[in-house]
């Protein structure tokens, strides 16, 4: 694993609610990692990103946040965590984006009301 923390952030919000944020994040990042993959962990004033290494292609944008959808047969998903993440982020306005770049799944979450 590889740690980037480059500010002490400060965000309001519930402590539970994020930590099952992260705690989904990372554990999705887990999940769907290949074997001897790379799993990147950036923490910044503002923002977090967690990025894994994975599949050859990238996700579908249009349902991954959709409650019950699940991108692989993985048994230990049940396609929750990740509607899960979009709705605490919807709750406290903090813009959630994916990306797939250099077979790097990434998801950011910009936390606009960190002080």
């Amino acid at each position: 694993m590889i740690e980037k923390f480059d500010a002490h952030p400060e965000v309001s919000a519930n402590a539970s609610l994020m930590e099952i944020l992260f705690s989904n994040l990372i554990s999705n990042a887990i999940r769907h990692n290949i074997p001897g993959g790379s799993l990147v962990l950036e923490i910044e004033k503002t923002s977090f990103t967690i990025r894994n290494s994975g599949s050859q292609k990238a996700l579908s944008t249009k349902k991954l946040f959709t409650r019950f959808y699940k991108e692989s047969s993985h048994t230990e998903s049940t396609g929750l965590g990740l509607a899960i993440v979009k709705r605490i982020c919807d709750l406290y306005k903090f813009p959630l984006s994916y990306s797939f770049h250099q077979q790097m799944h990434s998801f950011t979450v910009i936390t606009t009301a960190a002080t």
